[in-house]
């Protein structure tokens, strides 16, 4: 409850991750009415995608100060406090039964932001941003690493299929301490791309390339130099990866986005997956990239 009224998407997530359960009540509430309390969108999809539910009441024993919510449940309290989005959430999750909508539509208003960061001339976006990625893209990357694509990331790239060569650049501010200035910076990579990076790098481990590299990998994902089921999605200049992990460890999230580093055996997670990815990234002004 204080990591969703206070903390990050990701510290919530690691919770639920060890056993938290999101529909315990207690006298000041539920995860869930902290969540609506504190409007907290993206938190209300995430209790939501791991089994909360709209229509869950909160007892007659909560505390004295939230004796209007009493027996009542999270959508009609969403109502009561006229927390628009997280009501259009709820009736949304109640007639599908499902987040994926509303998650969909947060793919598209990042990328609405990224456009606006980038420039409103319709030529500039196209030297930065790639056409939408075809059928037959999706269909070759799903074939090489034999899962089924994230849908969050299918929808990032159904948009745009990432960026050309000399586009400006992105980042995520914070997400780590040894990437700074320029080396934080990373181009989105076109799905052939990704495809071309994500063999060279496999043909570099069946090699045995990596067998000396002593790794330190982040609680879920796997603890080797790199896996197959790493799909390289963005590139700085150095070689290091950003990449969506379909095939996570134990307590790893599917589609979790993780950091390859070239010059480092650390292996971290970023971002919780492509949507939250989005959420976060910063646009590089070109005459900031020298």
């Amino acid at each position: 409850m204080s990591a969703v009224s206070s903390g990050t998407e990701e510290i919530a997530a690691e919770l639920i991750a060890r056993g938290a359960d999101v529909r315990r009540s207690y006298p000041t509430g539920t995860a869930l009415t902290w969540a609506i309390e504190k409007n907290r969108v993206e938190m209300a999809t995430l209790l939501l995608r791991h089994g909360a539910h709209p229509l869950d009441r909160l007892p007659e024993s909560v505390l004295d100060s939230r004796a209007e919510w009493r027996g009542i449940s999270a959508l009609e309290i969403a109502r009561r406090e006229k927390r628009r989005k997280i009501s259009e959430l709820f009736d949304r999750f109640l007639a599908t039964g499902s987040t994926a909508e509303v998650e969909m539509a947060t793919v598209a208003e990042s990328w609405r932001r990224i456009e606006s960061e980038l420039n409103k001339s319709e030529q500039i976006l196209k030297r930065w941003l790639s056409p939408p990625a075809g059928a037959g893209d999706f269909l070759e990357l799903e074939r090489m690493c034999k899962r089924p694509l994230p849908p969050d990331m299918r929808a990032c790239w159904q948009t745009h299929n990432g960026q050309p060569h000399g586009a400006a650049m992105l980042s995520v501010p914070h997400a780590y301490e040894w990437l700074d200035g320029a080396e934080g910076l990373f181009r989105l990579l076109p799905l052939a791309e990704i495809i071309e990076e994500a063999r060279r790098m496999q043909s570099l481990a069946d090699q045995n390339v990596f067998d000396d590299v002593s790794v330190d990998a982040e609680n879920g994902i796997q603890p080797v130099a790199w896996h197959k089921g790493w799909l390289p999605i963005a590139a700085n200049f150095c070689g290091d990866l950003w990449c969506v992990d379909v095939a996570p460890a134990e307590n790893g999230i599917p589609g979790q986005i993780i950091l390859v580093s070239s010059e480092s055996p650390i292996r971290t997670k970023i971002a919780d997956s492509c949507r939250a990815l989005f959420q976060s990234l910063e646009v590089s002004r070109p005459d900031a990239q020298g």
